[in-house]
């Protein structure tokens, strides 16, 4: 499957089996946006990755509605 060029959207990001998936993701030329709870976390992990980042508690309604804004 070519990814390249797409969109993604990893929760739990910075960390673990998320930041795993994202790294994949982004190395296979996907725009891959990370999300979790901790931004200082999250801003080291896509700085590694190389894809941008989203502070958002996604068990919020709230939050997840500003990931698509």
């Amino acid at each position: 499957m070519n990814i390249f060029g797409s969109k993604i959207i990893v929760t739990g990001g910075s960390s673990g089996t998320g930041k795993a998936t994202a790294a994949l993701l982004a190395s296979k030329g996907a725009e891959v946006l990370i999300t979790g709870r901790d931004a200082a976390r999250l801003a080291h992990s896509a700085e590694q990755i190389g894809c941008n980042w989203l502070e958002a508690d996604v068990s919020r309604q709230e939050e997840v509605d500003k990931i698509f804004t």
